[in-house]
């Protein structure tokens, strides 16, 4: 994550919003929210972070190879084995190339991949694209990265008093290897978009910052989270007692305990981070999967279930044995 974290308090004080510490702590859980530097945090209230200089040339593409550097090194490989990279983000930072490919060129890589483009889930469904191709027998791929990352304050409406608290930066990696003897696997992937009218629920226009209907967003993504992962735990012949962890997106910690309850797991069962994180979209899913690992919380071959959901509204699961976890 991005070493920048603005409070609560120095939000307000930046953005000029009417709004309190306890009231977004109520609203969201957040209580800090980490920022890639630059120009793009100015504000009427604060028009001085005009002369800040930009921390990076490419923020997404960049963060997210620091990730997949501290990953490798976490797994114990050489960058230079990765043969396949493939980028969950929304956000990246052309249009053409892709992250993948600025990212690629970070790393110093021939890596064959895209980028992944589902919201919030984009994460998620660009690890059940990777986990596909590795339990395939159609491809010389080996080590595959995969890759959530966002700079989402590029794209806040500062004066939306409604969601403009709610976001924040960041990229998570995890190292996927073709591995036939071992037990950690994905056991089953679930993805899809809702076919009525929720696009405007959650949207991001071509000129402006991201529009939300927060409520709308709340009864719409607990069930289709939960049912999608109810739907994996079946179609893997697993119930919901046989579920050891989940890592949810860290969209707001009212859905996330929701959720948790909805699926009657305990608190110590579900990874819930976005005090620290706020809402990252897809980088969410692998900073808390990276968290919880480095604090010991989820073990060796553990039944997790990973989601995202987000704009469309759309949802990606993906259910996997974690088999032996790296000693971080």
């Amino acid at each position: 994550m991005p070493g920048y974290r603005e409070t609560n308090e120095q939000f307000i004080a930046r953005t000029g919003i009417e709004s309190s510490d306890e009231w977004i702590r109520d609203k969201s859980g957040i209580l800090v929210r980490p920022y890639v530097l630059g120009k793009h945090l100015a504000t009427a209230a604060q028009p001085e972070w005009l002369d800040v200089e930009d921390e990076f040339e490419f923020p997404s593409a960049q963060m997210g190879a620091i990730a997949v550097r501290r990953a490798a090194e976490v797994a114990g490989i050489d960058v230079t084995s990765i043969d396949g990279l493939y980028v969950g983000t929304w956000t990246p930072d052309h249009r053409a190339p892709g992250a993948q490919d600025i990212m690629a060129q970070e790393l110093g890589i021939e890596a064959s991949g895209s980028d992944v483009s589902a919201a919030c889930a984009s994460f998620v469904e660009a690890f059940s694209h990777a986990a596909a191709l590795l339990q395939a027998d159609t491809n010389d791929l080996e080590t595959i990265a995969v890759v959530g990352t966002e700079t989402i304050s590029k794209h806040v409406d500062w004066s939306e008093r409604s969601n403009a608290f709610l976001f924040g930066d960041g990229a998570g990696a995890v190292i996927l290897q073709r591995d036939n003897s071992s037990p950690g696997r994905t056991l089953w992937t679930h993805s899809g978009t809702m076919p009525d009218h929720t696009l405007d629920f959650l949207f991001v226009p071509q000129v402006g910052g991201v529009q939300m209907i927060g409520q709308s967003v709340y009864k719409t993504a607990i069930p289709a989270a939960h049912n999608s992962i109810i739907h994996s735990l079946e179609r893997a012949g697993l119930g919901i007692d046989d579920l050891d962890f989940l890592v949810p997106h860290q969209a707001n910690r009212r859905i996330t305990q929701s959720l948790r309850k909805k699926l009657n797991l305990h608190e110590d069962q579900v990874v819930d981070i976005i005090d620290q994180t706020a809402n990252s979209s897809s980088a969410t899913v692998p900073i808390a999967l990276d968290m919880a690992v480095r604090e010991g919380r989820i073990h060796d071959n553990s039944i997790l279930a990973m989601i995202g959901f987000g704009a469309g509204m759309t949802w990606s699961t993906a259910l996997i044995n974690t088999g032996e976890l790296p000693k971080i």
